[in-house]
């Protein structure tokens, strides 16, 4: 069985890659064509995602390039706003929470820019409250995003919402007038890591919607992570803002007046802040031994709600949060465990930076486990600390300041409260990830930005683009963890057999090592974090008592299977 394990590493079978029916054809790494897709594979998966089979698998024709337009077909039938006043409703299913943020920024720019009147509701809290409440008829714009789960599921907080709309009837379905229903979907996919179902759930949803008899006003958006979701949602954003804009005006202005005035004040108010010197920004004053600065103030957002700090009272950061598990401020998902490392070493003869290497995690005596080869170990890493000391040098504060445990609702805080603002920085908030176009053209004070080019591909960070003001260049507490993305689990294809080995289970992983296109060296943060796990599970014995752990879950991982019969050939 080992051998069958390594067998499914050579061929680039990934936790990102399926298993495809006899009859559809997989080439390493090549693509699907969009008009062969088979977004599910119903021979091998349980009931409800058979029925999501059939919600999906309607025929998205068109060549590949299709994925990164922005449209579904050539020539979609698109309607003209009823009202151009009408406030804007999003509706958001996120899985690792980019959905969310992009509602967040979506929320923001209609706010800032058009002074539109603006709700944000999770797929989870419409399906929890009643759907005929939250879909209004011709009292709201109706903007969905939402990412792909699984092999092809909606994500998990928006299941039941999806379920929903998909099960309606054209006339009076759910007790909506969906004639009346005004909307607009964008989805989140990646073409390369899942080209059998990319997108699936947007464009159901958007197709289902249509059917339904409600009113598309723009066409569908398709951000795809396997190039530059950023520069989609951008692209989305702005087609959106001049959909609203001129309807404001009653008519579109020729295609040669659309300059982006309007885009650049709004910029220009929030790239000032970027440009002044720190000493004339807003300023907060600070309780005793937050701020860093002998006057106790610390720079303030012009955007975002002020977080209250509190002074510290240890300079101890915890290695995991699994203090928090039961609590309003919970981290981890209950079933996430902290998992004993056995040991970590490389499987090349001579090692090196970029060696397979292989993780032994013991299972604990007792504890009821059944995981299967192809499953996934789906770990929660932690930034390295010697970026997060970047980043802590780029703001105000002690880095042990606590972030206070106030109302969790007020303001939409995306993180846990009562931790420090190390221990935020360290395991909560995706210090590696490319920041917003947006974000991007703040922090640089400029718009005149090629996004996808000089930020996207180049893997630029926050930290880069500060450097680029000066290296005395400070940035606000509020701005840096409202904007970027939170920590994201990531998932390892399990290379064992529980036949063969009960009481383990085993990773093969390769460190993400890189140089990007301005000559910067970049790590991936989980197999760099699984790094310093081995050197501490290999070395390092605290009162004997104590090795390395991660914190993880098995995923069941049922689309990637060995045949049930062991003659059948598996190359």
């Amino acid at each position: 069985m080992m051998s069958c394990s390594r067998i499914f590493l050579r061929n680039g079978l990934s936790s990102r890659s399926f298993v495809m029916p006899a009859a559809c054809s997989f080439s390493g790494r090549g693509h699907v064509r969009s008009s062969d897709v088979v977004f599910i594979q119903e021979w091998s998966l349980p009931t409800r995602r058979a029925k999501y089979s059939a919600w999906t698998t309607a025929s998205f024709s068109g060549p590949k390039s299709h994925h990164r337009s922005l449209t579904t077909t050539s020539s979609p039938e698109i309607s003209p706003l009823s009202r151009k006043d009408q406030p804007v409703r999003i509706l958001y299913a996120s899985q690792g929470g980019t959905a969310m943020l992009f509602s967040q920024e979506l929320e923001e720019a209609l706010g800032d820019e058009l002074g539109k009147e603006c709700t944000i509701l999770s797929w989870k809290e419409a399906g929890e409250n009643s759907p005929q409440e939250v879909l209004t008829p011709g009292e709201a714009l109706h903007v969905f995003l939402t990412s792909v789960s699984g092999v092809g599921e909606p994500p998990d907080n928006g299941r039941e919402f999806f379920q929903w709309i998909m099960e309606q009837e054209p006339v009076g379905g759910g007790g909506v007038s969906w004639n009346e229903v005004e909307y607009t979907v964008f989805g989140l996919g990646n073409s390369k890591a899942h080209p059998n179902h990319y997108n699936v759930i947007g464009k159901a949803l958007d197709a289902k919607l249509k059917a339904l008899g409600a009113q598309r006003v723009l066409e569908l958006g398709l951000g795809d992570d396997g190039d530059c979701i950023e520069d989609d949602f951008d692209k989305f954003l702005e087609n959106l803002l001049q959909l609203l804009r001129d309807a404001e005006e009653g008519e579109s202005p020729p295609e040669a007046e659309l300059e982006p005035a309007d885009e650049q004040t709004v910029v220009q108010s929030h790239s000032q802040d970027a440009k002044k010197d720190d000493s004339s920004s807003p300023r907060v004053s600070c309780p005793p031994g937050v701020s860093s600065r002998e006057d106790g103030t610390r720079l303030a957002s012009t955007k975002r709600p002020t977080i209250k700090l509190l002074t510290p009272v240890t300079d101890i950061v915890r290695e995991n949060l699994f203090h928090l598990q039961g609590t309003p401020n919970q981290f981890y998902p209950s079933s996430v465990k902290e998992w004993e490392v056995n040991s970590n070493q490389s499987l090349a003869p001579q090692g090196g930076d970029t060696a397979l290497h292989e993780m032994k995690i013991r299972i604990v005596p007792g504890q009821k486990l059944e995981y299967e080869t192809g499953d996934h170990l789906k770990i929660y890493p932690r930034n390295s600390q010697v970026i997060v000391d970047a980043y802590l040098e780029r703001l105000e504060v002690n880095r042990h300041s606590i972030v206070a445990d106030e109302d969790q609702t007020a303001d939409n805080y995306p993180h846990p409260k009562g931790l420090t603002i190390n221990e935020t920085l360290t395991h909560c908030v995706d210090l590696g990830a490319t920041p917003s176009p947006s974000f991007a053209r703040f922090l640089l004070g400029r718009k005149d930005i090629d996004y996808r080019t000089d930020i996207a591909l180049a893997r630029r960070t926050v930290i880069d683009l500060l450097g680029e003001q000066g290296p005395e260049k400070k940035i606000a507490l509020e701005d840096l963890l409202y904007e970027l993305p939170p920590m994201k689990p990531r998932y390892y294809s399990i290379a064992s057999s529980s036949l063969m080995r009960p009481d383990e289970i085993v990773l093969v992983f390769r460190p993400c090592k890189y140089v990007s296109s301005r000559g910067i060296l970049r790590e991936g943060v989980c197999t760099s974090y699984m790094l310093h796990q081995a050197a501490a599970a290999v070395g390092s014995v605290v009162d004997n008592t104590t090795t390395s752990s991660i914190p993880a879950v098995v995923n069941s991982n049922p689309g990637f299977r060995l045949p049930e019969d062991p003659s059948s050939p598996i190359l």
